[in-house]
């Protein structure tokens, strides 16, 4: 006690009795608070569970119904495939591995760790949730990775293997699963009850959990005691909500919980619950997309992930809400079908921690063939949307009938991208030019965004060209900080300056600067976009790239850095994992099992070539395949120094082909081309901005 006294002086004397009082006051208010809420939430459900079962019974509010079961006998007796990666996926479940989902956690060994860090291999404290210290100095590791285990979507695959199977170990599981959570992470208490996104997305597993297992008798033991937790999830959520001036994904995850669990509970407070998430999910989603259906934090995974919760609002919703959704909801799926790669894939452009509301497929946890097909089911039906119709879906979900056919060019204005698509051989290609937001949404967050203006991903037969990723939001500031900054990305920097600061805060970004589309134009024959990068305004530099796409066999990207001074200039290209750089005299091969692409270069002042693969600093030559992850590899430096202004020309040959030359020539404001390929000579003359001339000639003596 007199220790204790002694300290309050020191404070006292070193602050002054006001501080410390207001510090003191602060403090008592907010344990008080603490206290008030986990009395409310430990009071229980008792005299509403007439309500839950009635909610529940009636099957009112959720994606199947009771006889769904035939379905699922029919859907997995034609989907072996799906049925048997169900299957073995569960049986590492019941092994303690989640490996094939998480892959930052080893296998387990007597039981799961809720609280474990995987890289340090020390649990985070299991005090008040408040007094956890997750972003500083002295937090215990990246918390994003504990809190992807502890969304419990691998529940949902137990629950599916027992559909399947009438097997009741994975019940047993489960039941086993979840008794030790709730033993382990009493609320308020662990890194488990901070984040009300991580509490709904939990909530969200734990509903679809509860409707595979509740018919079981041992599932029925623990009811009482997990319908008790999840009703403290919706508690905590709505008291919680990440409702602010300046909202992001968060709040729309939060409210579509609330919409879903409070069609479930049918009590006052459930029927509270949904009436509130309807109407902030109203108000967001209007406010955080584009006219052109992006979604305003500009980065393709979190615009899956709040894809996820506008479908499913929008199935479970009524005809009205339907209708009023609709327009736009198909804007956002044409922007994820013509994202989405030819093989399935979702490019990584902006942070990308592969997130999802819930994962329903184990071929396909992270949704890029959903995508595909929202809109033209068929005898394939993908497995996420078996799920979410409740069976073989008769219409498109209310969306209309409507096979995806990729645009030859398409162009999403508001954010800036251009995606072109071709097809050499049989074999599609993929281009996605990120040319940089030209119109930003007011009041959403920005924090997810790279330092990645006017960088390019392409595809042929796999990933060639690529954005590395994101390996971790707060793991290591520097690996953080690499994989956001403009020299991790396709793009052109100048002076070793990123295009804006991401490297002062692990996810604010004080300055958006916004691109400037300078000409979008599509066929016949090729496609063409430009685009201005003003973040070197101060320096009085402009960067302006523009990419020419023939549909097939090469395309063209230029650069001119244009203002005045002497600059260094350092254009990346970086390679996906598997493939390597071979170089010659100003051209590099790319190669793996076999030849992708050609690169020729050109520039109008004197240049070098560079290639650099995983050094040991968070520098140069690394991409993430998924979060927590990642691995060396091969990255390309043209640099060029001098008095600007600068051209720097590309010419990408696709596939094995082998051009019998390529000239390039510089006149003032303008260049040419001759590309001299399979008996043709194309002669092109442009531009940063603009397509002067295009000509195609047969050379038959070639």
């Amino acid at each position: 006690m007199s220790f204790m006294i002694a300290k309050t002086i020191e404070k006292v004397q070193e602050k002054g009795f006001l501080e410390v009082a207001a510090a003191g006051l602060r403090f008592f208010s907010f344990r008080l608070r603490k206290y008030r809420f986990e009395q409310f939430c430990q009071k229980g459900v008792k005299g509403s569970l007439t309500g839950i079962d009635h909610g529940i019974d009636n099957f009112e509010s959720f994606f199947f119904k009771e006889d769904f079961k035939k379905e699922i006998k029919k859907y997995y007796s034609l989907n072996i495939r799906q049925r048997d990666a169900i299957l073995t996926s569960a049986q590492k479940i019941l092994e303690n591995d989640i490996t094939w989902l998480i892959p930052f956690y080893s296998r387990f060994e007597r039981k799961i760790l809720w609280n474990l860090d995987p890289e340090s291999n020390r649990k985070w404290p299991g005090k008040l949730s408040s007094e956890i210290d997750f972003k500083g100095e002295r937090r215990t590791g990246d918390i994003r990775e504990p809190w992807e285990l502890n969304r419990h979507q691998f529940l949902t695959t137990l629950g599916k293997a027992y559909w399947i199977t009438d097997d009741e170990r994975y019940i047993q599981k489960i039941v086993d699963l979840i008794t030790d959570w709730i033993s382990e992470n009493r609320f308020p208490n662990g890194i488990n009850w901070i984040d009300s996104q991580e509490v709904s997305i939990r909530g969200i597993s734990w509903l679809w959990t509860f409707f595979l297992a509740r018919r079981n008798e041992k599932f029925r033991e623990i009811e009482p005691v997990f319908m008790n937790y999840l009703l403290i999830h919706g508690k905590f959520v709505y008291r919680n909500l990440s409702d602010k001036k300046i909202t992001n994904n968060h709040l729309i995850t939060e409210a579509f919980f609330l919409f879903l669990i409070g069609g479930i509970f049918k009590h006052q407070e459930g029927r509270k619950w949904r009436l509130k998430g309807e109407k902030i999910l109203r108000r967001e989603i209007d406010k955080q997309f584009s006219d052109d259906g992006f979604h305003a934090e500009f980065s393709s995974s979190y615009h899956r992930f709040v894809t996820d919760s506008v479908i499913q609002f929008y199935i479970l919703s009524d005809s009205d809400t339907k209708e009023q959704l609709r327009p736009l909801l198909l804007r956002m799926l044409d922007v994820l079908n013509h994202l989405v790669r030819p093989d399935g894939t979702l490019p990584r452009i902006g942070d990308c921690d592969c997130g999802r509301i819930s994962k329903l497929s184990e071929m396909d946890p992270f949704g890029g063939e959903i995508y595909k097909h929202l809109r033209w089911p068929n005898e394939d039906v993908p497995e996420e949307l078996f799920w979410l119709s409740g069976g073989f879906p008769d219409e498109a979900l209310g969306l209309g009938f409507q096979k995806f056919i990729p645009a030859e060019a398409k162009f999403f204005e508001d954010a800036g991208i251009g995606i072109f698509n071709g097809n050499l051989n049989g074999n599609r290609t993929q281009l996605i030019f990120k040319g940089g937001a030209t119109r930003l949404k007011k009041d959403v967050s920005f924090a997810h965004n790279h330092a990645d203006f006017l960088s390019f991903e392409f595809f042929y037969k796999k990933p060639v060209f690529i954005d590395p990723g994101v390996y971790s939001y707060s793991k290591d500031e520097q690996w953080r900080y690499y994989y956001r900054s403009s020299k991790a990305h396709n793009c052109v920097v100048v002076d070793g300056i990123d295009h804006m600061d991401v490297k002062s805060q692990r996810f604010d970004i004080p300055h958006f600067p916004e691109a400037k589309i300078n000409a979008t134009q599509a066929g016949p024959g090729h496609a063409f976009m430009s685009a201005t990068n003003n973040a070197y305004q101060k320096m009085n530099v402009s960067h302006t790239r523009g990419i020419l796409w023939p549909l097939d066999q090469f395309f063209v990207v230029v650069d001119r850095i244009s203002g005045s001074g002497i600059h260094s200039i350092n254009s990346y290209l970086h390679l996906n994992s598997g493939l390597m750089a071979v170089t010659n005299e100003n051209w590099i091969n790319i190669i793996g099992k076999e030849k992708y692409t050609e690169v020729h270069f050109f520039s109008s002042n004197e240049f070098s070539l560079n290639v650099h693969h995983g050094s040991n600093c968070a520098d140069q030559g690394w991409i993430s395949s998924a979060y927590g992850v990642h691995e060396p590899a091969y990255v390309i430096d043209m640099c060029a120094e001098g008095a600007i202004p600068i051209f720097l020309v590309k010419v990408f040959i696709i596939g094995d082909l082998a051009p019998k030359r390529i000239n390039c020539w510089f006149l003032g404001d303008t260049f040419e081309i001759k590309i001299h390929l399979l008996g043709k000579e194309f002669r092109i003359k442009m531009n940063e901005k603009e397509i002067l001339d295009f000509d195609i000639y047969l050379r038959e003596n070639e």
